[in-house]
């Protein structure tokens, strides 16, 4: 078994001697698991850092088969890329460290990221007593959009809202790059993505839908972007509950 670490910029020269001497598979195996998930995520300590250590696992039927073995490094070389660039801009916890633990053909992905103390996805924030900050959701989207970034899995629990209300980014696994600025199709796609995951969390959750959502979601984005661009007006009135209802009954969650 051969591991191969790779060091973020930001923190090579606090993490490269500790990380040199255990690497992030024995970190893991020290780790204390996070609630929620697939026990794919744990907390571990480094020096006076807190981190979120990833195992990367595979989803639906592969995963009974090959749950955290993988052959081609491009995806995750992909990722890594995307979140450094993301992080830079302030829009995503901060990238430490990643490691490959090769067997053989395959190899297992571990992955260091900065803790954000106190964060709160949008998700945990649906039934809280005020409201989730949608307008500066909006707005970090259309920063993220302006790097050139297209989230590919934007859900509300992939959206965070850290302690001094500041929104980051999580899960560049399926991202891409396009442009920038990418098209108007692509970042409509995105808000799309993220109107039907707030539909579907509010609907099982038995909550009303926030009807102020739409608008203030396409007003912070319009600020972020810069212009109200027409596609961005027509959007806004298009997820009514009975739009986003007619989306979900035709796309895929």
């Amino acid at each position: 078994m051969a591991e191969s670490l790779i060091l973020s910029d930001a923190w090579r020269e606090r993490l490269e001697r500790p990380l040199s001497e255990k690497g992030l598979a024995l970190l893991w195996d020290e780790a204390s698991p996070l609630p929620g998930g697939r026990g794919t995520a744990r907390l571990a300590r480094i020096l006076d850092w807190a981190f979120v250590l990833k195992r990367e696992a595979r989803g639906g039927l592969s995963r009974r088969f090959l749950p955290d073995r993988y052959a081609r490094r491009t995806p995750f070389q992909r990722e890594w890329a995307d979140a450094n660039l993301a992080a830079g801009a302030g829009l995503c916890p901060s990238p430490a460290a990643r490691s490959y633990v090769h067997f053989g053909p395959f190899f297992t992905v571990y992955t260091l990221t900065e803790e954000v103390t106190g964060g709160r996805s949008l998700t945990d924030l649906l039934d809280g007593e005020a409201p989730p900050p949608w307008k500066a959701a909006g707005e970090a989207l259309a920063r993220l959009h302006r790097l050139g970034l297209v989230h590919g899995d934007l859900n509300a629990g992939n959206v965070m809202v850290g302690p001094s209300g500041g929104i980051l980014f999580l899960d560049f696994r399926h991202s891409r790059r396009e442009g920038p600025p990418p098209s108007a199709p692509s970042r409509r796609d995105n808000l799309d993505r993220l109107s039907r995951s707030v539909f579907k969390e509010t609907w099982r959750r038995r909550l009303p839908f926030p009807r102020a959502f739409p608008g203030l979601l396409a007003e912070g984005y319009a600020q972020g972007w810069g212009s109200r661009e027409d596609w961005l007006r027509g959007w806004a009135d298009a997820p009514s509950v009975p739009g986003v209802l007619r989306r979900a009954l035709w796309t895929r969650f």
